[in-house]
Parts: structure tokens; sequence; C-alpha cells
């Protein structure tokens, strides 16, 4: 691990929290997820590739140096379509391999259980409608971050995110 330090040292003074998602129905999840993390961590920098990658960079760059090798939590958002794509694999086992680093895996539409490999056996995660777990992954991420415990997410904010999650669980078909 201290080959990968030194390969890659941290560049940015400020935290990195990192919202990892592949698919239509994480996407919807991880951009409502994305607003609760600002709020809840203003001065972090919450890497959502959406809305983090500018005109004219460079998207691996950008993911991979500037955010995913320098990140101290990485929240997943699990879909059962995410759960098979080798991206969400490998920024589990990027961040998960450095020391000192948190990731806190949010369940949508699938059980822990029922994902091939070592995911639910090392890193125990939460089903996102789980709110005192949701509540407590934000904590945790504070400890690794070395701040103050957030305030629980709001009820508006998480009946919004609520609906989030209905409407990839049960997308309206036309």
């Amino acid at each position: 691990m201290d080959a990968v330090a030194e390969a890659f040292p941290a560049p940015f003074g400020g935290a990195v929290i990192f919202l990892s998602w592949r698919g239509d129905s994480s996407h919807a999840v991880a951009e409502a997820l994305q607003v609760i993390l600002k709020e809840h961590f203003p001065t972090a920098d919450v890497f959502f590739s959406p809305s983090s990658i500018d005109i004219g960079d460079d998207p691996m760059l950008e993911i991979f140096e500037k955010h995913l090798l320098q990140a101290q939590a990485l929240v997943a958002v699990i879909t059962a379509e995410s759960a098979s794509r080798p991206w969400v694999v490998w920024d589990f086992a990027t961040v998960w391999s450095r020391k000192d680093r948190l990731v806190a895996p949010l369940f949508v539409d699938v059980d822990p259980g029922s994902i091939p490999g070592p995911l639910s056996l090392k890193i125990e995660g939460a089903k996102i409608t789980d709110k005192i777990r949701v509540d407590r992954a934000l904590s945790r991420i504070a400890e690794v971050l070395g701040v103050a415990a957030p305030e629980s997410i709001a009820p508006d904010a998480w009946d919004k995110l609520m609906e989030v999650v209905a409407k990839a669980v049960n997308p309206v078909t036309n």
C-alpha cells in the first residue's frame, strides 16, 4: 500500500467523497445523494461524475487520480443493474484497499447477500430505505473525514431521496 500512496500522493488538502454508480436507476439515486452529502459535508469535494467533470477535462484523470485514489470515503449506490458492472467493483477495490478509507454501500433494489463475491462478506452496507443506517453511514463518513458528526437527514431531504428510490425501483414505463 505504501507504493500506491507514493505513486499517487494526495495533491489536495480537502476531503473527497466519491459517489460510485452505474446505470440509469443508480444515477438518479446517486444524484439525490450528492445533494445530501454536499449539505452534510460542505467543505468536502463530493465527486459525482456527471457534474464533477467539466468540459475539456480528462475524465480518467478526474475520476481516478484526482478523486477515486484520493477519496477518504466511497458511497456506492448498488442496484441490481450496477452490482454486475466491473467499474463498481473497481471503485470498491480501489478505495477499500487503502488504509483508513471508508466504503459505504447503499443497496437500492438488491439484497446484499445476493451479490456474488466478497462485497457483502468484507464490507457492511445498508438498505437505502433504512434511514437509521443511512444516517449512521453519514456519521461514519464524518469520522473518517475527522469532522463533527452531521445531523440526521432532514425529513424533506429524506422524502425526496425516497421518491427517487421508489422511481428507481419501480420505473414508469410508457
